[in-house]
C-alpha cells in the first residue's frame, strides 16, 4: 500500500493536534490536583489554628484556675472565717467551679470548635436556674428553715443568692439558706415595713405604733399576717448595746432560725440598721 506525501502530512497534523490536546488535558488535571491539594492544605491550616486557639483558651483557664485555687487554699488555712473572708472564699470557689466547667466544656467539644457566645450564655443561664431550683427545693423539703418573707424575693434576688457555688464550704447549705432568709427579710423591711412606719409616724405626730396591725393601712401592698407574726415592737433598751440609738422604740424580728448565721434587722422611725450576724446580736437585755 502506497502512502502519498499528502497523506503523511495529514496524518502528522492529526498526531500533532492529538498530542497538543493530551498536553492540555494533562495540564488541566495537574492544575485541578494542585487546587485540591491547596484547598486541603488551607483546611488543615484552619483546623490547626482553631485547635491552637482552643488550647490557648484551655491553658488560660487552667492557669487562672490554679491561681484561684492557691488563693482559696490560703484563705481556708485560717482557723476562723470572718464574714468578709468567708464571702471571699465563696467567691473563689464559684470562680474555680466556673473555670473548671469551662475547661471541661472546651476540651470535650466533639468538633474541637470554641463555644459560641450564645452557647456559653445559654449554658451559664441554665446553670444558675438549676442552682435556684435546688435552693428553693431545700426550703420545700425543710419548711422549718423557711420564713414567709421568701415570697418577696424576685427572680434576680434568687439568682444573686446562687451566684457562687459554695457547696464545698457549706455542705449542709445552712449558710445558703440563711442568706436567703436574711435577703428576704431585708427586702421586706426596706420596701414595705420602713415606708409604712415612716408614714405612720408622719400621720401620728411622730409617735411609734404600739401594735404592728396599726401599720397595715400604710403598706404599699398587702402583707400576709404570717409575715407580721415574725416581727415585734421592742424598746431600744432591750437590744444589745451595739444596736441601740437615741430612739426609744424599734421593730425587729422576734427570733432567728439560726442565731449564729441569721442577720438581725432593726427598723426605727428615723433609720434602719442591719446586723452582721452572730448569736450576741439576738440576745435581749432583760
Amino acid at each position: 500500500m502506497t502512502i502519498m506525501l499528502g497523506d503523511w502530512l495529514h496524518y502528522a497534523k492529526i498526531m500533532t493536534m492529538t498530542k497538543a490536546k493530551a498536553g492540555i488535558i494533562g495540564a488541566v488535571v495537574l492544575i485541578g490536583a494542585a487546587i485540591s491539594m491547596w484547598v486541603q492544605h488551607q483546611a488543615q491550616v484552619a483546623a490547626r489554628e482553631e485547635n491552637r486557639a482552643l488550647q490557648r483558651q484551655v491553658e488560660q483557664l487552667v492557669t487562672e484556675n490554679e491561681r484561684l485555687s492557691n488563693l482559696l487554699a490560703r484563705a481556708e488555712s485560717s482557723q476562723r472565717f470572718p464574714n468578709e473572708q468567708f464571702n471571699e472564699a465563696l467567691r473563689l470557689r464559684g470562680e474555680i467551679g466556673r473555670l473548671q466547667a469551662a475547661v471541661q466544656e472546651l476540651t470535650s467539644s466533639k468538633t474541637n470548635e470554641p463555644l459560641s457566645r450564645e452557647e456559653v450564655l445559654a449554658s451559664i443561664k441554665q446553670l444558675y436556674l438549676d442552682r435556684v431550683d435546688r435552693l428553693k427545693q431545700l426550703f420545700l423539703a425543710n419548711p422549718a428553715e423557711a420564713v414567709p418573707e421568701l415570697q418577696y424575693l424576685t427572680d434576680r434576688d434568687w439568682l444573686e443568692l446562687v451566684e457562687y457555688d459554695h457547696h464545698q464550704l457549706d455542705p449542709d447549705n445552712s449558710r445558703a439558706m440563711s442568706s436567703a432568709r436574711s435577703k428576704a427579710q431585708i427586702h421586706f423591711a426596706m420596701t414595705l415595713l420602713d415606708d409604712a412606719l415612716r408614714q405612720y409616724g408622719k400621720n401620728n405626730n411622730g409617735r411609734f405604733p404600739t401594735d404592728l396591725s396599726q401599720l397595715v393601712p400604710y403598706f404599699k401592698s398587702r402583707v400576709d399576717d404570717s409575715v407580721l407574726q415574725d416581727w415585734t415592737i421592742l424598746p431600744t433598751s432591750r437590744l444589745p448595746s451595739e444596736m441601740r440609738t437615741d430612739e426609744d422604740w424599734v421593730i425587729t424580728q422576734k427570733a432567728p432560725i439560726h442565731a449564729e448565721l441569721d442577720q438581725r434587722i432593726v427598723v426605727r422611725l428615723k433609720s434602719m440598721q442591719l446586723g452582721t450576724g452572730g448569736t450576741n446580736q439576738w440576745e435581749l437585755v432583760p
